[in-house]
């Protein structure tokens, strides 16, 4: 941008004074993802950067994270206002997502799309369940348990614990 800067109506000298705004190079920018596995939020964070791979010391560039593989979405990002930019998605189903990031004109920003794989996560009670057949005293009985995350997904991500009372 060219411009002139006056004081009172009187033009300062040295003039006309050029100013370069440099946008954000998607090219140049990156991505940090933190995937914490099925049913817990998996964080990704944006890092705009111009030419000089520079951060971008303020935000408006446009931001697309899309989601899709064994789960889809399109997180709504966040523009912090310093040339970081950041979003969550909750994965539900085990398996690998493919993270997608665009910036301004739909162009990918270094090193995407990028590959998320999400295992089950930790067990929850109220998804898992047990099978106690009936016994016969002094023979073992053998208590099958399924664990599920919040997800619903079969784990192996749980401390299970039986405890048995003989009753007369």
């Amino acid at each position: 941008d060219t411009f002139t800067i006056t004081i009172n109506g009187f033009t300062i000298g040295g003039g006309p004074y050029v100013s370069t705004v440099f946008a954000a190079d998607p090219l140049l920018s990156t991505a940090v993802i933190t995937p914490t596995g099925a049913a817990q939020p998996t964080s990704i964070t944006v890092t705009a950067k111009d030419y000089t791979r520079t951060k971008m010391a303020g935000g408006g560039a446009t931001v697309v994270v899309t989601v899709t593989g064994a789960n889809s979405a399109t997180p709504v990002v966040t523009d912090v206002g310093n040339g970081t930019y950041t979003c969550t998605y909750t994965p539900l189903v085990v398996g690998n997502d493919t993270i997608t990031i665009t910036m301004n004109d739909g162009t990918p920003i270094f090193n995407s799309p990028f590959t998320v794989g999400n295992s089950a996560g930790v067990g929850v009670a109220a998804n898992s369940t047990a099978v106690v057949p009936p016994g016969t005293a002094g023979l073992a009985t053998t208590i099958t348990v399924t664990v599920r995350d919040a997800g619903n997904n079969l784990t192996n991500n749980a401390t299970v614990t039986a405890a048995v009372a003989a009753l007369s």
